[in-house]
């Protein structure tokens, strides 16, 4: 790539160049969501990063002019949602205006309310931390609060203004994780110790992969949620589920019309 002499640099770009050389930037394509009032709203991003690990904190970018971001930022809370190969029509739903963005759509709320919609690759619910203004769009700094990944689905991939699916790549990465996964079950169940207070004595409460992978199966609610219902019922699984529907944690699912 040549780069033209100081002189023929304009002193300042285009928005339509800085957008044409911005979208050489491949990214994913996500939804936030969020719920105030119990009703759901939503909008498209493809701004997102991480930000730090300790705390787990993550930006996204809304734009000055969006009618759902002020109802967000009163929420208080949202969940990104990461949108996997094929749901690229769903996308441009939420990046659509005057849309019924959640007709026939099925999704789940977390703990705290967000939609958590379904066939996406990972999900992150957030609180919200700062907000920046910055040109024509805010910044917004999320504290992740929990999390959750498919990882057999092929991420949405956005260049040029453009939907793309990752190649023989991807597919020879899952391959990789889904012989090592079956290595480390074979040789050991992973077992966690759930920090914490503990169960209902204070004693600590040892945690199996399946277990949560049980109550998570049948409440679709979070690795976070499930781990806190476990402690709190000494490890049962059925106890624990029970625990997570009388608080209507992540189930059942639901379809909004």
């Amino acid at each position: 790539m040549s780069v033209p002499a100081s002189s023929d640099y304009e002193p300042i770009p285009s928005p339509s160049t800085f957008r044409e050389v911005m979208g050489r930037y491949a990214t994913g394509a996500a939804i936030v969501t969020a719920t105030l009032r119990d009703e759901p709203h939503g909008l498209a991003v493809n701004s997102l990063t991480s930000v730090s690990l300790d705390p787990p904190l993550l930006l996204f970018c809304p734009d000055r002019r969006s009618d759902t971001w002020p109802v967000i930022r009163e929420a208080g809370h949202f969940a990104v949602n990461i949108l996997a190969h094929g749901q690229d029509q769903l996308c441009r739903r939420f990046a659509r205006k005057g849309t019924d963005r959640f007709a026939d759509l099925t999704f789940t709320r977390s703990a705290r309310g967000c939609p958590i919609l379904d066939e996406t690759i990972a999900y992150l619910e957030c609180e919200i931390r700062q907000v920046i203004d910055a040109g024509d769009h805010y910044i917004t700094i999320g504290r992740v609060m929990d999390m959750g990944i498919d990882r057999e689905r092929a991420p949405l991939v956005f260049y040029q203004g453009h939907f793309h699916r990752l190649g023989d790549e991807f597919e020879n990465a899952v391959e990789v994780q889904r012989k090592a996964a079956g290595n480390s079950r074979s040789s050991n169940e992973s077992e966690v110790t759930v920090e914490g207070s503990g169960g209902p004595n204070g004693q600590a409460v040892e945690l199996t992969g399946e277990q949560i992978r049980a109550v998570r199966k049948e409440t679709r609610a979070g690795a976070l949620d499930c781990r806190k219902a476990l402690e709190a019922n000494n490890g049962d699984v059925q106890r624990a589920i029970d625990y997570l529907r009388e608080k209507g944690i992540g189930t059942p699912k639901k379809v909004w019309t």
